[in-house]
């Protein structure tokens, strides 16, 4: 699956996501890459947990924890802020 990465907390390393069918989810970067807004991500968007999200620019392979997905905008981003 494709997405899109709409808005990024760098201190907390959340991340919000929009995926190819308009929904949006948001997820926690397990390590210390980053992501930047309008980047295109692929990955498995619609699970939960643990999984491997692959920056298409750069082919990088990134460990996320996806918290939640199938969102509104409004609820993924105050979700990535508690």
């Amino acid at each position: 699956m494709i997405g899109k990465v709409i808005k990024v907390n760098h201190q907390k390393g959340f991340v919000v996501f929009e995926d190819d069918i308009g929904d949006y989810g948001w997820f926690e970067v397990l390590g210390s890459e980053e992501f930047e807004p309008g980047e295109t991500i692929i990955g498995e968007l619609h699970s939960l947990g643990s999984e491997i999200i692959i920056k298409q620019s750069t082919k990088e392979r990134v460990d996320v924890y996806i918290q939640d997905h199938g969102m509104s905008y409004m609820a993924a981003a105050e979700a990535m802020l508690r």
